[in-house]
């Protein structure tokens, strides 16, 4: 629901396609062209995919250098799991590739120049960063054991269409507590991976999803009288579904974030004394992150 939100308040630029004998969805390929161009110009782009033999070729006509680019490519590259996402991306790289020509210095001749609010747009959509690769420190509450980690890992974010992505982190955590028959301490190895959708709103990054995070965790209990209970070092498999919601700050290539996260652990490790639950690392969970990165 998240995702879903935050992809409807983004308005996409118009894309205008005609297919001419190419088993594709018309429909299909714009929709998919116009999220990965959501921050483009907010300008008509007509394109056309024409299928011929042997011969997939890609022509878009460019109101902003007043130009058409054409791509030719194999119709065997469209025979795929996805051959409208193929089409929009080849239809997508071809309207960037004739954008980045407004990055390049002015011309001594006089020339008709596109309105300096589209202009800006297209220059946006090829400076936005595509990937972001960081390390952060974490704090997780596991309120029924009770219990509190500490830790840190790597997290990586993908732009893949618009404004989706998926966001992977793996990192390890410590803890420990004491209890009423000695000392039981925690560690945690772990990865995540969530689809997530972003907002940019000037240097600041908004956004969200849903994933799951899992890993292996490892109880170590040691009594306080061992002459007279002995502790026993324990493993299992820890993990469940998540939704979390992340804020960045941009400062050039730099990035500042903080990550909140909610889980619930469906597979759990426990620590018992004599039948009764000493600790539970397990159920609702409750994450802040903070971190810093790059991005380009």
């Amino acid at each position: 629901m998240t995702v879903l939100l935050v992809a409807g308040l983004l308005l996409a630029t118009p894309v205008e396609v005609v297919v001419t004998g190419c088993s594709l969805d018309a429909a299909k390929v714009r929709k998919l062209a116009e999220l990965e161009l959501h921050r483009g110009p907010d300008v008509p782009l007509p394109a056309r995919l024409v299928c011929a033999a042997e011969r997939f070729e890609v022509q878009v006509d460019d109101p902003l250098t007043n130009k058409t680019l054409v791509r030719a490519l194999k119709t065997s590259d469209l025979i795929a799991a996805a051959p409208e996402r193929f089409a929009a991306l080849a239809l997508v790289e071809l309207a960037e590739a004739s954008w980045s020509e407004l990055l390049l210095p002015a011309p001594s001749v006089a020339v008709a120049h596109a309105p300096e609010a589209a202009t800006r747009a297209a220059v946006e959509q090829l400076n936005r960063p595509r990937v972001r690769l960081g390390a952060r420190g974490t704090a997780r509450l596991f309120p029924q054991g009770p219990l509190a980690l500490v830790g840190g890992g790597l997290v990586a974010h993908v732009r893949l269409v618009g404004p989706l992505g998926v966001l992977a982190e793996a990192g390890v955590e410590t803890g420990s507590m004491r209890t009423s028959v000695g000392r039981i301490s925690v560690d945690v190895l772990g990865a995540a991976g969530f689809v997530v959708a972003h907002v940019e709103l000037g240097r600041v990054l908004l956004g969200g999803g849903a994933g799951f995070r899992a890993g292996a965790a490892r109880l170590v209990g040691v009594p306080d009288d061992p002459g007279v209970r002995e502790g026993r070092t324990l493993a299992a498999t820890l993990g469940g579904p998540a939704l979390l919601a992340d804020a960045g700050l941009g400062l050039g290539p730099v990035d500042l974030s903080l990550q909140v996260e909610a889980g619930w652990a469906v597979w759990r490790l426990g620590g018992l004394s004599d039948g009764a639950a000493l600790v539970s690392v397990g159920g609702l969970w409750l994450t802040a992150s903070l971190g810093a990165g790059v991005r380009w």
